[in-house]
């Protein structure tokens, strides 16, 4: 089970998008403190090519835990907040088993990802592959050239892209951000935006992006850009909020 962070974090050190032993650059002159996002001439193994790496969490009272944010998805965006398509980025990795590579090569993983990522509609598999084609294979750290010799096998970098997303979920904790400001969910309240958003800012150091079907929550964003490979540095989110008013409704307590 992974564990919770609590703390404010305006800086989260850990390898850029590649999970625990993972890829170095294809160079061996990678720049180390290149933000991504401030120049065009690196190399898309040293640092991000598409480098706004926007965090989503959902608050869908249907799944997940009581106490917890599940996730939506990690995407890297373009550095103009646009994203690259339905499509993703390099069709030949658009694998359609996604749930059996994980399992297959990290079983606690798995069982993570089923608690912290299922599908509201039931298909986790269809979710994943989905998560994974449109926005995990737009990761330029983590096309397998970019690996170190002989650490690359083979659908590693799926691997890496969920771990990475579930550890920022983790050290990312919206529910315990909001909790240690006095925010909770309940069905006899309805909270101004920017109690939620000076909550999550006073946690973690940036704006964050609130979205509502009406006034009912759905989703937090974090936006990070990463510093060389190996810090995440949150940054203002640049979409914009689609409500004033928040509902955060109650999920049923899970026995």
């Amino acid at each position: 089970m992974l564990l919770r962070f609590v703390g404010a974090s305006a800086l989260l050190s850990c390898f850029a998008l590649t999970g625990s032993g993972a890829a170095v650059g294809a160079l061996d002159t990678c720049p180390k403190d290149i933000l991504s996002c401030t120049r065009d001439d690196v190399d898309g193994c040293c640092s991000p090519k598409n480098g706004l790496v926007v965090l989503t969490q959902q608050w869908d009272t249907r799944v997940g835990p009581s106490d917890q944010f599940t996730m939506h998805g990690l995407w890297p965006d373009r550095c103009d907040g646009t994203y690259n398509g339905n499509r993703g980025c390099d069709p030949s990795r658009s694998y359609s088993n996604i749930a059996d590579i994980i399992r297959g090569l990290d079983s606690q993983l798995y069982a993570d990802m089923k608690t912290y990522w299922p599908s509201s509609k039931g298909d986790d598999n269809w979710f994943w592959e989905h998560e994974w084609t449109k926005h995990g294979t737009c990761v330029t750290t983590l096309n397998p050239s970019c690996y170190a010799e002989g650490t690359y096998t083979k659908h590693k970098e799926v691997i890496d892209y969920f771990r990475k997303a579930l550890e920022l979920r983790s050290q990312y904790d919206i529910y315990t951000a909001l909790e240690k400001h006095g925010i909770v969910p309940t069905l006899n309240k309805t909270y101004d935006i920017k109690h939620f958003k000076d909550a999550i800012k006073a946690e973690y150091g940036a704006e964050a992006t609130l979205s509502c079907r009406g006034s009912q929550l759905q989703e937090v964003q974090i936006v990070f850009r990463v510093r060389g490979k190996a810090t995440y540095v949150p940054t203002d989110a640049l979409r914009k909020d689609t409500c004033r008013k928040v509902r955060f409704a109650p999920k049923p307590v899970q026995r």
